[in-house]
């Protein structure tokens, strides 16, 4: 495996150096930076992206955590994570403090420490996104209602996971 070491041998510099290059830092100079990217591909050095997330304090990752997987509900939630997640970047996960009032943020039926509102962008019209979850056995707790999405109005329903969390299933598509 090559690694950010093996460059930095390989073209005569640190490592210091060479992690500044690689992350984009201004005070490289560009001869500098094109050596260590010439390099880079030469030997298939590949960035290890858990350290990079470990050094900037950040993954840009979600973990989900689920009570099971037998359940339908989650195994299709995980799916729909696993089909979609990288294509559609206005999903929205909604931390809710404890403490806020419910009457003002509606959210799950027993709001605690860790539970979650979500908000799923959907690539299809909400009256399919009815039909789907009336044909899972979904209960419909609200909508359809128009709300003011990032991108503009879109159409939400509302329905509930099986612990009682506020799942909102959105769509741009009219119709």
């Amino acid at each position: 495996m090559v690694t950010m070491e093996y460059i930095a041998r390989k073209t005569g510099l640190s490592r210091y150096t060479v992690s500044m290059a690689l992350d984009g830092n201004p005070r490289v100079r560009e001869e500098t930076r094109q050596r260590i990217l010439a390099a880079c591909d030469k030997y298939g050095y590949i960035p290890n992206r858990n350290a990079v997330g470990l050094v900037k304090g950040r993954t840009n990752l979600i973990g989900v955590v689920v009570p099971y997987l037998t359940d339908d509900f989650y195994s299709e939630f995980i799916e729909f994570l696993d089909r979609t997640a990288l294509k559609f970047g206005g999903q929205k996960i909604n931390l809710r403090p404890v403490d806020m009032d419910p009457y003002v943020w509606v959210a799950a039926r027993e709001p605690v420490a860790g539970s979650d509102d979500l908000c799923f962008v959907s690539p299809v019209s909400i009256p399919d996104v009815i039909g789907h979850l009336q044909d899972c056995g979904v209960a419909i707790e609200a909508g359809p209602v128009e709300r003011e999405g990032a991108l503009g109005p879109m159409m939400s329903v509302y329905c509930r996971d099986p612990d009682g969390n506020l799942v909102e299933i959105a769509s741009y598509l009219r119709g």
